[in-house]
């Protein structure tokens, strides 16, 4: 099966130019947990800085430190490997049990804050992500300040991106298989990865569908 990711916009294409993301700092993304942590409890959690890793790794990293179990390392969410990334890890570490986490440090990758908390980071549990985007070489349309107003007061269709679904949308590929009974995965990450995408996809041709009926901001039953 072919999946399309060519996703209706909500707004014809602007005439500017510019380049995006040229370099990892071209690309920011601050993870916002929304939730105050209580400095106690069996739970290590880490605020982490990364450049050119990606999560799974730096959680695979943070296990073999800690010396525990992979399941034992949490995350709330994946983040962009071609980016400056900030975002929160838990390991469970009961009693005085501790590591020595600086030894995460290196260009890529920097430990920004080490504390506790009584509960396990699950996935998708924090408030949101924060975005900042540099434009290189931006050599603008007219209609680009009235744009950047009318994006403002009404927003944009917040499609997943490629990168969530694979190169050659291949975690889509995967997860049709799995869950047809094609194949099975035992790895759970690898699972967890091609479940997220068929969710991902389903919510993207929603989106889609809204934006063709022009009905993109309106509540409708079942929201």
């Amino acid at each position: 099966m072919t999946y399309s990711l060519d996703f209706p916009r909500r707004y014809p294409a602007l005439s500017g130019t510019g380049e995006l993301r040229r370099h990892p700092e071209d690309f920011v993304v601050d993870e916002e947990l929304g939730f105050e942590l209580s400095g106690s409890g069996e739970h290590v959690y880490l605020h982490v800085q990364k450049q050119g890793e990606n999560t799974a790794w730096i959680a695979k990293q943070l296990a073999r430190l800690a010396g525990v179990r992979p399941m034992d390392v949490a995350y709330a969410g994946l983040k962009d490997r071609h980016a400056i990334t900030r975002q929160w890890f838990s390991v469970w570490l009961p009693g005085a049990q501790e590591a020595d986490w600086s030894a995460l440090n290196s260009a890529t990758v920097q430990v920004l804050q080490v504390t506790r908390h009584n509960r396990k980071l699950k996935k998708g549990i924090h408030r949101g992500n924060r975005f900042c985007l540099l434009l290189r070489q931006l050599s603008p349309g007219p209609e680009l300040d009235e744009r950047l107003q009318t994006v403002s007061e009404q927003g944009v269709p917040n499609y997943y991106g490629e990168q969530r679904f694979g190169i050659g949308a291949g975690n889509l590929t995967q997860a049709d298989a799995l869950l047809s009974g094609a194949i099975r995965v035992k790895d759970r990450l690898k699972r967890g990865l091609y479940l997220s995408a068929a969710r991902s996809y389903l919510f993207n041709l929603i989106v889609a569908e809204r934006v063709r009926r022009g009905i993109l901001d309106q509540y409708i039953a079942g929201d």
